[in-house]
């Protein structure tokens, strides 16, 4: 009689989370390096949106456009 082979085992949540992970925008992505290494520009939008404007500006890819211009008018808003 052959021994019954092992289903490795599927977890739907893990996979459409992992699909949302991976959708390939980059405000999403962690950064590897400063002092915000890990947390995404989604994220760094909330704590400290100066960074992301400082980031722009030196020239990076990141965050997106849109980020930007949403990161310059919460400081602009936050000034006034």
């Amino acid at each position: 009689m052959p021994k019954p082979r092992k289903i490795p085992a599927f977890n739907l949540l893990d996979r459409i989370s992992k699909t949302i992970e991976d959708d390939g925008d980059p405000d999403n992505e962690p950064l590897t390096f400063g002092k915000h290494r890990g947390q995404t520009p989604n994220e760094i939008f909330y704590d400290d949106p100066q960074y992301l404007i400082w980031l722009k500006k030196t020239g990076s890819s990141i965050p997106s456009q849109e980020l930007y211009e949403e990161a310059l008018i919460e400081v602009y808003k936050a000034d006034e």
